[in-house]
């Protein structure tokens, strides 16, 4: 996960209700993970993780939908 899809994520979550913080370490460079530390007030972390992925796949397919049409009309 690259810096900007990593970077995307952490702004989701920290828009979501009862998130108190969310950040992220990539643990060595080389390495494809990433550390996720969410502090919610309630519901948990783990749901809101699911829930903020599922909404960066959801913006994603509706940028590539964008991106699609916009090529079909040039």
């Amino acid at each position: 996960m690259n810096v900007l899809w990593r970077n995307c994520l952490r702004c989701i979550l920290l828009q979501k209700e009862g998130v108190e913080f969310a950040g992220y370490t990539v643990p060595h460079p080389t390495q494809p993970e990433i550390n996720v530390r969410i502090q919610t007030t309630g519901k948990p972390a783990i749901d809101i993780l699911k829930e903020s992925l599922d909404d960066l796949g959801n913006m994603c397919d509706i940028m590539l939908n964008k991106f699609n049409e916009a090529l079909k009309q040039s």
